[in-house]
C-alpha cells in the first residue's frame, strides 16, 4: 500500500490537486496497467485496441508534474505484470480480461 503524500500538485492549468487527486490517478494507472496486461495474454484481443488505450494513458500522464508521472508509470508496471500474471494463472479468463479492457476504453474515451 502506497503512504499518502502531504504535497500539492500542480495542474496544467495553474490550480492545486490533492493528494485525493494524486491517488485517483494512480488508481487509474493501476487499473489500466491489470486491463491492459490481462488483454497483452490473450489472443482474441486485438493489438490494436491494447496500443489505442496505452496511448491514451500517456497522454493522460502527460498532464502531471515529473513526480506523480513517475509513481503512476511505477503502479502502471505493476498492475501490468500483475494482469499478465492472473490470465497465466487462470484466476482470470479472456472473458473477463475483455470486459475490464472494454471497462478501459470506456473511461478513457475510445
Amino acid at each position: 500500500m502506497r503512504h499518502r503524500r502531504s504535497r500539492t500538485l500542480d495542474a496544467p492549468r495553474g490550480d492545486t490537486r490533492t493528494d485525493d487527486r494524486l491517488e485517483e490517478v494512480e488508481a487509474l494507472a493501476t487499473a489500466c496497467g491489470f486491463a491492459l496486461g490481462a488483454a497483452l495474454m490473450c489472443h482474441s484481443i486485438a493489438e490494436e485496441r491494447i496500443l489505442v488505450a496505452a496511448d491514451r494513458i500517456v497522454e493522460m500522464l502527460r498532464r502531471f508534474d515529473d513526480g506523480t508521472r513517475r509513481d503512476c508509470v511505477v503502479a502502471f508496471k505493476e498492475a501490468l505484470a500483475d494482469g499478465k500474471a492472473s490470465v497465466d494463472s487462470g484466476e482470470i479468463d479472456e472473458s473477463a480480461a475483455e470486459n475490464t479492457l472494454r471497462r478501459v476504453e470506456r473511461i478513457l474515451g475510445r
